[in-house]
């Protein structure tokens, strides 16, 4: 196995095993979700053709959101990677610093998928929630999460210390969440066009639509309520918006991290 694989394997098994994972990417999206269906579970007229539509609204922002926490998690690793484990290895080691960097944000990246798919997995299980189509649903959870990953990459790159980041990256986490409505709307104390626009092209909004809009049974509006027949291609576009995001940003955190000799 060459460099890359070994040190993705290392981080990605190191990452999986971390109680950060466990806790912010698993347990506590589905604590919300058991509790907020808890609290809303008296009302029983929310079934559409056997899906439960208020459980999917339920389950399916609040999976995004969490997912969002995927920015702080790549921005804490790669600090703990340059401050401590780069610099030790690289002494022993002929590996450019580039090799820790891509391993690192790739193993971070995976880590955030698959806790995705275990949360999706799980309360398909125990809840009735409808996914919508199975494609979209897919490239919106790998698109979602690579833009996380190069957000916190972004996040790295500007600051300076594990510390600094956080006071960048936890504010950021829950503004775009508070935008987007998820998981409590800060939005609904602001009604002007600029926010409107914020709240619609937001990235967390973005993939939720796409999430909804994919399927067969339309979308969910705030009251969760059920609107017949989807929209395939505002799912197909939110989905392109999200890869292409990603992607401009990727391309900028390069540009950035050759200016500071990153890599």
């Amino acid at each position: 196995m060459n460099n890359f694989g070994l040190i993705f394997s290392h981080y990605f098994k190191r990452q999986l095993k971390s109680i950060e994972t466990l806790g912010g990417l698993i347990l506590a999206p589905m604590g919300v979700i058991a509790l907020f269906i808890l609290i809303n579970n008296s009302d029983t007229n929310r079934i559409f053709y056997g899906y439960n539509m208020l459980h999917t609204g339920l389950v399916v922002s609040n999976m995004l959101f969490f997912a969002l926490f995927g920015v702080i998690f790549s921005m804490e690793n790669l600090h703990e990677l340059i401050k401590s484990d780069a610099k030790n290895r690289l002494f022993v080691a002929p590996v450019k610093k580039v090799t820790f960097i891509g391993a690192s944000l790739l193993a971070s990246w995976s880590v955030a998928l698959l806790a995705s798919c275990i949360i999706i997995a799980v309360l398909s299980i125990f809840l009735n929630v409808y996914w919508g189509n199975v494609l979209i649903s897919i490239s919106v959870l790998i698109g979602f999460t690579l833009l996380c990953q190069v957000i916190g990459l972004l996040i790295f790159l500007f600051t300076k210390s594990e510390s600094q980041g956080n006071a960048v990256a936890y504010p950021f986490v829950f503004l775009v969440g508070g935008i987007s409505g998820m998981p409590f709307p800060i939005t609904a104390f602001f009604n002007n066009r600029f926010v409107d626009f914020i709240e619609y092209w937001s990235p967390l909004n973005l993939a939720y639509q796409a999430f909804i809009h994919g399927g067969r049974f339309g979308r969910i509006s705030f009251q969760y309520q059920t609107y017949a027949g989807g929209d395939m291609g505002l799912a197909v576009r939110n989905t392109l918006v999200i890869f292409l995001i990603a992607i401009v940003l990727g391309f900028l955190s390069f540009i950035i991290g050759r200016q500071r000799r990153i890599w």
